[in-house]
């Protein structure tokens, strides 16, 4: 259904693609949100990203061993169902958004 389009912020590298990777009993869903080479990384930015792992349910927002900015949340195979599956979709795209607000200004 067309409704059911999320839209991921675009930017540089990876932004704006959804990624989805399986290792043992987790799934991951996520997103890149800035590349290392366009992450301008500031005290003041740095608070605001652990702030949001304190606001944002089931969600990571991170910095991966790549210093790539991320949003990601990690399933259980074990137990979860397609609507986990699209629900934590959803809540990726809606974190990714909030997370992207606060980059740059």
């Amino acid at each position: 259904m067309a409704t059911d389009i999320q839209s991921v912020p675009r930017g540089d590298g990876l932004s704006g693609v959804m990624l989805f990777a399986e290792q043992g009993d987790v799934v991951v869903v996520g997103t890149v949100l800035r590349t290392k080479a366009k992450l301008n990384l500031s005290a003041d930015l740095l608070l605001k990203l652990m702030q949001f792992n304190n606001d944002l349910d089931f969600v990571k927002v991170g910095i991966d061993h790549d210093g790539d900015l991320f949003v990601r949340e990690e399933l259980r195979t074990a137990s979860f169902t397609a609507e986990d599956f699209k629900d934590s979709i959803t809540r990726v795209v809606a974190a990714s958004n909030k997370v992207y607000a606060v980059l740059d200004k």
